[in-house]
């Protein structure tokens, strides 16, 4: 993701008092480590969180993925508002009520399944089943 983004979105992020996440190799990156939906990341992922003390400082190597965590109703009011604002730049999705993701454009998760399915034995059905919880 360009870098400006993190910005951006971090900024997005606490306007609208949600929590945002992104990741480092085996850690879940955030600044609030308590927050109940980063924690559900933590157990659908079973990964480390490392807490940060500012995320924009923190995250300055590539992104591929950031996740804004909040109450679905929260985050069904503003998933218009943010691709209204950057939709042309970012994807961004609900992958569950409580999480919005935010990848590179035209980075999807159905666009990855197709790629891997294309290129190893398994079908795309099953490699769904065996990482896409919530689609």
């Amino acid at each position: 993701m360009p870098g400006e983004s993190i910005t951006f979105l971090y900024k997005f992020a606490m306007e609208h008092e949600i929590g945002i996440v992104t990741y480092e190799d085996e850690n879940i990156i955030t600044e609030t480590p308590e927050n109940e939906y980063v924690l559900e990341e933590q157990k659908i992922n079973k990964m480390t969180i490392k807490k940060v003390d500012s995320f924009c400082d923190y995250v300055k190597f590539p992104v591929t993925k950031c996740l804004m965590v909040g109450d679905g109703d929260i985050l069904e009011n503003i998933e218009t508002k943010l691709k209204e604002e950057v939709g042309q730049m970012l994807s961004i999705y609900r992958s569950a009520p409580y999480f919005l993701e935010i990848m590179p454009l035209n980075i999807t998760k159905d666009g990855a399944l197709s790629w891997l399915s294309a290129y190893s034995a398994k079908t795309e059905h099953s490699l769904r089943m065996s990482g896409a919880l919530f689609q």
